[in-house]
């Protein structure tokens, strides 16, 4: 094979797991349901390594599955360890199959870790005179580094590996000698392994122990010359020291089932890799390996089973249209053509202000046309000006994906586009919310087609990337005239589909006339005060000063009148001179954990580290006054700086916001924002309320008009269950959760006290989310039975809600997908999940998606109701915001109460609910005056 004599040993499981973490947030799914999020990661590296490197010799190692040595020795080790997720260790035997059809065995002996089985290798590997790479990501493989053996440490997200010989691992770790890594995790321990170390030692305090005296052996017989605590410490661990140096020892010696021949690479099984590759749907690895289909088309999900078409095969007519005569026979085909796709080419993805580069048109399955846009505004203008006609043409359907991308770029030449408009995007996100909405993705799962990729003409995402206008327009005729011409064929397959699973509604009245909507609202933005932020800055600046005092004075207080992480003659944590350093998760960690002692069940993350997330920090609150003033510091910081501090730089030179709405990307259906994300401002804390007081009307001459939806969802709850005391209190008119709280109570309403009445309020909105008993008392605050019994009596009041959520968790299980109102559906992958949590989470879900995926439908209707009937009546009213359940408008004085009238009743009336809904409706000269 040509390969140099080099041995490659990969380490299965901390790739495993890199890959699992590096997709948690957009796992990898194939279209069955299996997440392939770690094996996807890994046969990357992978595969990656075996192109790159070319090994003679290769090989997969992994843990044993019964107790090791080390276990016997120290029972407790790795006892800390979170279960393994149900994902990952559903990608072990995955990435077994994986090399079983590349021909490289995977070596597992009982009683020995892959790091031992890494050691082994390595020795013989520099016995027979080959050189050995250790693939993994772990720092404890640096001790096995000598004359024959390197690191190799894959690059995260594609980037460039290290490959660490001796010297290069001395230079990484401080060390003089790799062989010195065993005595450096014998002085710190591994908290990922559950290794002891020297208590109160971390890696720079025995990096410093060690350049000083060498060795561990040095440093504990040196003990009493250390000062202070540390030598107290260091004496007094010297027992787990050595036990730790035991158990980070990686063994050299293990019993191999295999020889070093036995290790030669050889040729994949072409068919076995085919299968392997088709059944986990890594189309981007099968073109790699096994040639498939067109260069440059990278395929994300390929369905089992299925064959892929390609432009290399597909029948197709596409003209790049640079001359007077193919211009004029694409005006000729739109002019005929009742409905046709088209798609935009700019310079990135910023609608608003990166440059027109072409246009393409798709009029007939396989024709289509790409036309470049001159660069100068004279040629531009004129170009455009040919096409405008067309498409404002009421009589012609236009097609895009991603439709208000392309309507804002349009709008920014003076182009309008009139409806009818589709968008086979949308139409994919209401055929299926939870899945991916991409063109390429969606292509090839309706049209068994690979497209050819925006990366494949301009290089990966990253600085030197280029953009379409980088490439002669021949370049990207292709790709630009497939877009246009896959769209076009999606959307009659879409509508059929979309028609078929009962989604129609919720995408020709609701997800489709909302995108005009949208861009309007964004064209429009709303006008910012900066002065109003620049002065809140200054009192949150004060604040955070108060807070974090505070909380040192609390941690001096609870750690006996010292600075917290610091003791006489100890070798100082990093920090600040206080001793510990507040945006340190590390140092928080080790304060809250190892010296507050908060919580002696405390997790730890993947790095070793204790969990100091939000969450995390939320079960401690009422523990130690220092957990709830860490959550305060936090969240008074983040509201700065996400908010106060960064909103003024996204001021236009009108001195207005503007920013992008996203209509499919959230499962629930509810519109998101971005550049900048104004969906999240806090609106329940007088810190976020604060934040709308700097969101001002256009001018004096105008106010802002706020209408905001009241308990929405639980009255979109009411209709959904049909509980009859529910409807009934909503039909009343009553204080929904006052009357909750007389009835769980057993009381009169006069006799209901605030206290019932949060409670049962509590209560109301988490029975929509599937909240368990557990987490009603994490969120009350009181016992676990205590809060069962609220929720026992809380169904036994409205048996009709307590239906609803059984029949439709069952639904759910025997459909696999829950649907909104109007229709939108939400697949479930996890419903029959085994394990619990997963399949709990499932059930929630399921509960929540109608009620809250309703309640975004009945926005999205209001949003096109409104916005059609004030551009009626001609008013110079304007949509600039939306905000989960409210809206937000920009009026001129003398509009407000017909405005408030329109709003009220395109909000309320005829939305297919036998719930009343109501609307509170107010103004003002600033957003938080108007609320």
């Amino acid at each position: 094979m040509g390969a140099s004599p080099r041995l490659f040993a990969f380490d299965v499981m901390p790739l495993l797991y890199r890959s699992h973490f590096a997709f948690l947030r957009n796992p990898r799914m194939t279209n069955s349901g299996v997440n392939t999020s770690a094996l996807f990661g890994f046969a990357a590296t992978l595969v990656q390594v075996l192109e790159e490197q070319a090994p003679s010799h290769a090989v997969l190692v992994l843990d044993s599955t019964t107790p090791t040595f080390r276990h016997q020795e120290y029972p407790a080790y790795k006892a800390q360890r979170q279960k393994m997720p149900e994902d990952i260790g559903a990608a072990i035997p995955m990435a077994q199959e994986l090399a079983a059809a590349l021909r490289i065995p995977v070596l597992r002996v009982d009683g020995f870790e892959a790091d031992d089985i890494l050691g082994t290798l390595a020795a013989a590997a520099a016995a027979a005179g080959l050189e050995a790479m250790l693939v993994t990501p772990d720092k404890d493989a640096a001790q096995l580094v000598g004359p024959t053996t390197r690191l190799y440490r894959p690059g995260k997200a594609g980037a460039t590996p290290e490959i660490l010989d001796a010297e290069g691992v001395c230079r990484q770790w401080g060390l003089k000698s790799p062989r010195q890594m065993i005595d450096l995790l014998g002085l710190e321990g591994d908290a990922s392994d559950n290794i002891p170390g020297v208590a109160g030692v971390g890696e720079k305090t025995a990096l410093a122990l060690l350049q000083q005296y060498g060795s561990l052996d040095n440093v504990l017989a040196h003990a009493a010359e250390l000062k202070g605590k540390l030598a107290e410490k260091v004496a007094a661990s010297r027992d787990d020291a050595l036990l730790s140096r035991r158990l980070a020892t990686i063994r050299t010696d293990v019993p191999l089932p295999v020889g070093l021949d036995e290790l030669a690479r050889r040729d994949p099984d072409r068919d076995a890799l085919a299968a392997v590759l088709a059944k986990y749907e890594l189309a981007q690895l099968s073109r790699r390996l096994l040639g498939a289909p067109a260069a440059g088309a990278v395929a994300a999900v390929v369905p089992e089973g299925k064959t892929f078409r390609t432009i290399r095969d597909a029948p197709h007519d596409y003209v790049c249209a640079r001359s007077e005569a193919q211009i004029g026979e694409l005006l000729a085909a739109l002019a005929t053509a009742p409905e046709w796709a088209f798609d935009t080419e700019t310079t990135g993805t910023d609608p608003r202000n990166d440059r027109l580069v072409g246009l393409s048109f798709a009029t007939a399955p396989g024709r289509a046309w790409y036309v470049p846009v001159p660069e100068d505004e004279a040629g531009r203008r004129k170009l455009l000006a040919r096409f405008a006609p067309l498409l404002a043409d009421a009589s012609k359907s236009k097609v895009a994906h991603n439709l208000k991308f392309d309507l804002t770029v349009l709008r920014r030449h003076g182009v309008a586009a009139a409806a009818p408009l589709h968008d086979t995007m949308l139409a994919h996100y209401v055929y299926d919310g939870a899945d991916r909405h991409n063109l390429d993705h969606v292509t090839r799962l309706f049209l068994d087609y690979d497209k050819i990729t925006t990366e494949s003409l301009i290089g990966p995402k990253g600085k030197d990337q280029k953009s379409m206008a980088d490439l002669p327009p021949e370049a990207v005729s292709d790709y630009a005239c497939e877009d246009a011409d896959m769209t076009l064929q999606l959307h009659a397959r879409l509508r059929q589909a979309v028609r078929a699973a009962g989604g129609l509604r919720a995408l020709e009245e609701s997800e489709e006339p909302l995108v005009p909507v949208l861009a309007d609202m964004e064209e429009a933005g709303i006008r910012l005060d900066p002065a109003v932020l620049a002065a809140y800055g200054k009192e949150l600046e004060d604040e955070l000063r108060t807070l974090e005092r505070r909380i040192r004075a609390s941690a001096t207080d609870s750690l006996g009148g010292r600075p917290a992480g610091e003791a006489d003659g100890e070798l100082a944590l990093d920090g600040d001179a206080a001793g510990f350093n507040l945006a340190s998760p590390k140092q928080m960690g080790e304060l809250l954990f190892d010296r507050l002692k908060l919580d002696p069940d405390a997790k730890r993350t993947a790095s070793g580290q204790y969990a100091t997330d939000e969450d995390t920090l939320q079960k401690l609150a009422g523990r130690h006054p220092i957990v709830d003033l860490i959550l305060d510091h936090r969240a008074c910081s983040k509201l700065k700086s996400t908010y106060v501090d960064k909103l003024p730089g996204c001021m236009g030179a009108d001195g207005r916001v503007r920013t992008t709405f996203h209509q499919h990307l959230t499962e629930t259906g509810r519109l998101s924002s971005s550049d900048p994300n104004l969906q999240n401002i806090p609106i329940r804390t007088e810190r976020g309320r604060r934040i709308r007081g700097a969101f001002v009307a256009a001018d004096t001459r105008h106010v802002l008009l706020s209408a905001d939806y009241s308990q929405i969802e639980l009255r979109v709850m009411a209709a959904l269950s049909g509980d009859e005391a529910m409807k009934a209190a909503f039909a009343a008119g009553a204080d929904i959760h006052a009357e909750t709280a007389a009835r769980v109570y057993g009381v009169p309403r006069p006799q209901v006290t605030p206290e019932m009445r949060q409670r049962c309020k509590m209560v109301n909105f988490g029975i929509i989310y599937g909240i368990s008993a557990f987490g009603l008392s994490q969120r009350l605050g009181i016992p676990r039975k205590q809060a069962a019994e609220l929720i026992d009596a809380y169904f036994a009041q409205y048996p009709g809600v307590k239906a609803y959520m059984e029949r439709t968790v069952e639904a759910a299980r025997r459909d696999g997908f829950v649907r909104t109102l109007l229709g939108r559906r939400r697949f479930l992958r996890d419903i029959a999940s085994r394990n619990a949590t997963a399949r709990q989470a499932a059930e929630r879900t399921a509960i929540n998606t109608p009620v809250q995926g309703s309640a975004a439908d009945l926005v999205k209707l209001a949003m096109v109701r409104i916005h059609a009937e004030l551009r009626a009546k001609r008013l110079g009213s304007r949509m600039v915001l939306q905000v989960h359940d409210e809206l937000l408008f920009d009026v001129p004085r003398g509009e407000e109460q017909a405005v408030a009238e329109i709003v009220r009743r395109c909000m309320t009336e005829e939305m297919g609910l036998d719930v009343p809904l109501a609307v509170e409706v107010g103004s003002g000269a600033t957003w938080l005056d108007a609320h």
